[in-house]
């Protein structure tokens, strides 16, 4: 009995661990070349926030161009276009 157990909690461990999704958003993504920058995380909003704090410490006057042609809304959905989604 406990050694069923100890393989059913397996199971169910290793069966969540192949569902969990991963995403990212490179700043390649959104359209800076000259930087490695990728912010990760477990959700798309960890995703955006990571990478709007890093955009605004790194790339003040890429940003505020941006913001000069886009909306904060337009922007949101050009990130939220551009994060990719992978299994973990």
């Amino acid at each position: 009995m406990v050694l069923c157990n100890f393989l059913i909690s397996q199971m169910t461990k290793n069966s969540c661990k192949k569902n969990m999704q991963k995403y990212s958003l490179s700043c390649k993504d959104m359209g800076v070349e000259k930087c490695d920058y990728i912010a990760e995380g477990e959700t798309k909003e960890e995703v955006i926030d990571m990478a709007t704090q890093h955009g605004m410490k790194v790339h003040a006057k890429e940003m505020e161009g941006m913001m000069e042609k886009m909306s904060k809304e337009e922007i949101n959905e050009k990130m939220m276009d551009n994060i990719k989604e992978t299994d973990v």
